[in-house]
């Protein structure tokens, strides 16, 4: 039994196994892979979150809309680093930020899912160039082949088509996938269908001294949520840790400043060849 109080309630201890990518989500993303790039030794649930009551109480949130989903998942990586439960598995480990800062980040996240609010300023839908994309079948991501073969009147192969094909999630500013069949008339396309990933990056935070024009940088954690669903959803979450920044500089006037959004993810997510950013609530 868990020692370590839910973090939901803050009135049971956290015996339950909370899911960072739900079982049944995965599930969908292996039956698209072979019986050897499935993954199942990858771990799954992480006990030290919540309780088995909150647990349900987080599922039943989580169902109502994708964005949910994603701020949930947000959520619970930060409260699973309050209560230590990622130690084996440190890439969700907040290296870079102060106990006190995830604490003020993990409320913030908590008031927003108990009262159903939004993060219209970090939640963004994306397009992306699925032809430049180089995605495998790796965790998280799955990815179908599919096969259109091209034939005459008479049934005879046709060497040379174009076969053009986009989905209907794209944005203006994506382009489709498109290939060229061979001489059996065969067009092999290997299309995005599920995507769901979370990732702690590090990022440098600079900081400019406004009277002297002095600058500082700090590294400071990127909470990045990525979730793609064909012809259904594409969601990106973008969260920066800032806690209290120590500059040394006495009385100064200072102003913060990261990389924009979709340069840090053009960096840290090369293989999605992501060309842009669109607000995911429309105003």
């Amino acid at each position: 039994m868990s020692n370590k109080i839910c973090r939901y309630c803050f009135n049971q201890k956290a015996s339950s196994r909370e899911h960072l990518i739900a079982d049944s989500r995965l599930k969908t993303i292996n039956s698209f892979k072979k019986d050897d790039e499935a993954n199942d030794n990858i771990q799954k649930t992480y006990k030290g979150i919540t309780c088995e009551s909150c647990n349900n109480k987080l599922g039943e949130y989580e169902e109502l809309r994708w964005s949910n989903l994603a701020y949930a998942t947000l959520w619970k990586v930060l409260a699973g680093n309050i209560n230590g439960v990622f130690g084996r598995y440190p890439e969700y480990n907040l290296i870079n930020t102060s106990k006190k800062t995830i604490e003020n980040y993990e409320s913030q996240i908590l008031d927003i899912i108990k009262t159903k609010k939004i993060m219209p300023n970090n939640t963004f839908s994306f397009d992306f160039d699925p032809m430049n994309s180089e995605l495998t079948n790796k965790f998280g991501v799955a990815v179908k082949k599919v096969q259109i073969n091209l034939m005459d009147e008479q049934g005879k192969p046709i060497e040379g088509g174009k076969v053009y094909a986009k989905d209907k999630g794209g944005g203006n500013k994506e382009k489709g996938y498109q290939i060229t069949s061979d001489k059996y008339g065969s067009a092999n396309l290997d299309i995005l269908t599920r995507m769901e990933m979370i990732k702690v990056l590090n990022e440098k935070l600079i900081i400019k001294n406004k009277d002297t024009n002095e600058i500082k940088t700090q590294t400071i954690d990127f909470l990045t949520y990525v979730s793609f669903n064909s012809n259904n959803h594409r969601l990106i979450i973008m969260l920066p840790l800032i806690g209290n920044i120590q500059t040394g500089w006495s009385n100064a006037r200072i102003e913060m400043r990261h990389i924009d959004f979709l340069n840090i993810l053009q960096r840290n997510f090369s293989e999605l060849s992501i060309k842009a950013l669109n607000k995911y609530f429309k105003e």
